[in-house]
């Protein structure tokens, strides 16, 4: 809205003198500008927390996927430890090379699983994630 529409639409400003609706005018359009602002800062912020809760829910679906979970199970629930081990690198591997594998990962799935096991579990524990690296 220019100038001259201000003026002729709000009904306060007839009284008053140019320099008087310049000064009305004037913070009006400050006021529509922070509003503007305001504005974009909460789409903005809508916008992270939709892709917060985005990632959220893959992440959920991923991790708890019962069929999946299921699936594995019975594949490992009869191997030896041998093959537990072989199976375990050779997955490690093709994780390493998909790029969803490094040592900062390891280190997290370490300190994750070390406050659930007792020494001897963590011990080797260790020598698998060095394995592993």
């Amino acid at each position: 809205m220019n100038f001259e529409e201000f003026c002729n639409s709000n009904k306060d400003t007839n009284n008053l003198s140019k320099d008087d609706k310049f000064e009305k005018y004037n913070q009006n359009l400050q006021r529509n500008i922070k509003n503007n602002e305001n504005y974009i800062k909460n789409d903005e912020n809508l916008q992270k927390n939709n892709n917060l809760n985005k990632n959220f829910d893959n992440q959920s679906q991923s991790n708890f996927d019962e069929e999946l979970i299921k699936e594995k199970m019975q594949k490992y629930q009869n191997m030896n430890q041998q093959e537990l081990l072989t199976e375990l690198l050779m997955e490690s591997k093709k994780q390493k090379q998909n790029g969803n594998l490094n040592d900062r990962k390891l280190e997290e799935i370490k300190n994750s699983m070390s406050q659930m096991l007792n020494e001897e579990q963590k011990n080797r524990l260790e020598e698998l994630i060095k394995m592993l690296r």
